[in-house]
């Protein structure tokens, strides 16, 4: 995620590139799901809601506009209903991030990306262009396929450009298709194989390709700039586009793709260094289930020698689980059962992945409560406070926390299997409602648990500090009590 701030003609970054995501094909996964998600971050506080937005009609020559940066673009005449994780304050933009539409179409917009100096001074970035604010919603309230999405945005680039650089993910019931958006016009997307995963931090990764494949769409000019430039580098001789079009490699962004990938695959680990040109998708040493999107959501690097919690690494190492985490989400697409979607709230770290079918029409109040403010009505908030708890002492505070999370993550995930019986039962409406039915039961529940576990644990703590004072028990550490 970068959020920007417009003031007549300069464009001040208020946020760093941020965000990691993560692919994994369906003969990757343990059970044959297609599976995405990310990691929505930012510095500070950034208040985010989970809502259903209705079908509408509009009326030929209505305009979406961004309120920040002025970009604007056409309504369709009937938009489809959708969910989305918009912020709670629409001054800067939407900021949707991730939803699916009625027709089963689901985006994750956006993982940040610069292209180099070199580049942007063929293809600048628009000012009013496309960012990543206007993109799930303009995904989501059109989009029939996951190709339909990519040319939607394609379109978009072409007549009206690019205001930044950025990764997005599509998917319908058949097919993913990863989109890099590198220059003010240039861009390629292409249909992720079956048998992959993909590790994707704050860079561009794709290599190189046959742009008259079927299964790539790219812009008309995307090698023949920078080679008409003398811009164009190669691999074995083959044009190779994130080597040509990316920024230099940084720390920032090769240590999660060398950690992610080693993760996935530790009997062929890769190194961590700038000059090597990472492949973005491999083949995982094991199958990946659903449980280890989410661990891979909140990976510290616990255990190793890039462990962030260490004093040495402290404010070194970008972590994937990072406390700048507004929330997370994961898309498992299934051949016989429906779509998912698992939202945790807040910081991953201390928070808990909420399962939604894709044909929920209704949210739980606490994902629509006020949260510019600090509110402890809101879900965002109540997973936020926890997390500002737990993280001041990890193994005293957080451990009860994430040790309690995981277990009900855990039920979910075991839950889910008779659920999909149920719903693949019912017909029409009936699938809406138990679909309703189960997503506002679950999100009751959790944020109960949420409210109470926090009252516990300031008591906790509070407690803890008067006996660490007296020199007594310390070495007690928090239990969430149901």
């Amino acid at each position: 995620m970068k959020k920007t701030l417009s003031l007549g003609l300069l464009l001040f970054s208020i946020q760093a590139l941020a965000c990691t995501g993560f692919i994994a094909g369906r003969d990757a996964t343990v059970d044959g799901s297609m599976i995405y998600a990310r990691n929505e971050d930012l510095k500070g506080v950034n208040p985010k809601k989970f809502m259903i937005v209705e079908a509408k009609k509009y009326k030929s020559g209505e305009m979406f506009i961004n309120p920040d940066t002025g970009f604007k673009w056409s309504y369709p005449k009937k938009a489809l209903r959708h969910s989305l994780i918009p912020d709670a304050d629409p001054s800067y933009g939407i900021f949707g991030e991730a939803g699916i539409n009625e027709l089963g179409v689901s985006v994750s917009a956006t993982v940040s990306a610069n292209a180099n100096e070199q580049i942007l001074k063929l293809d600048p970035y628009v000012k009013g262009g496309l960012t990543e604010p206007d993109i799930a919603s303009l995904v989501l309230m059109q989009a029939k396929t996951a190709r339909h999405a990519v040319e939607i945005i394609a379109e978009i680039v072409e007549k009206v450009g690019a205001g930044e650089g950025n990764v997005i993910v599509f998917a319908d019931k058949n097919e993913m298709w990863y989109m890099e958006i590198y220059t003010g016009h240039q861009y390629t997307a292409v249909k992720v194989p079956n048998d992959v995963y993909a590790v994707i931090p704050n860079a561009f990764y794709l290599g190189s390709y046959n742009f008259k494949d079927k299964d790539v769409i790219s812009s008309k000019d995307i090698e023949k700039l920078p080679e008409s430039n003398g811009l164009a580098k190669t691999v074995d001789g083959k044009f190779h586009l994130a080597l040509t079009y990316r920024e230099i490699h940084s720390k920032y962004n090769y240590d999660r793709i060398a950690m992610g990938q080693n993760l996935f695959c530790p009997l062929l680990p890769v190194e961590h260094n700038s000059e090597i040109a990472y492949e973005l998708f491999r083949k995982p040493d094991k199958k990946i289930s659903v449980k280890d999107v989410m661990n891979f959501l909140r990976y510290r690097y616990t255990g190793t020698e890039y462990d962030v919690d260490t004093v040495d690494n402290k404010g070194k190492i970008r972590a994937i689980g990072t406390d700048t985490n507004l929330e997370a989400h994961i898309f498992q697409i299934r051949e016989n059962a429906p779509t998912v979607m698992w939202l945790a709230m807040g910081t991953v770290e201390h928070s808990v992945f909420v399962p939604y079918y894709e044909y929920i029409t209704k949210t739980h109040k606490s994902y629509t409560a006020d949260a510019k403010e600090f509110n402890r009505d809101s879900m965002y908030w109540a997973m936020k406070g926890l997390h500002i708890l737990a993280r001041e002492d990890r193994i005293r505070y957080g451990l009860g926390v994430k040790t309690y999370w995981d277990k009900v993550e855990n039920d979910f995930i075991t839950m889910l299997k008779e659920e999909d019986k149920i719903i693949n039962s019912k017909k029409g409406l009936d699938k809406i409602r138990y679909a309703n039915k189960l997503g506002l039961m679950k999100a009751e529940n959790v944020k109960k648990d949420a409210d109470k576990m926090f009252n516990q644990l300031m008591y906790f703590k509070g407690s803890m500090t008067d006996m660490t004072i007296q020199g007594k028990n310390k070495n007690a550490k928090f239990e969430y009590k149901k």
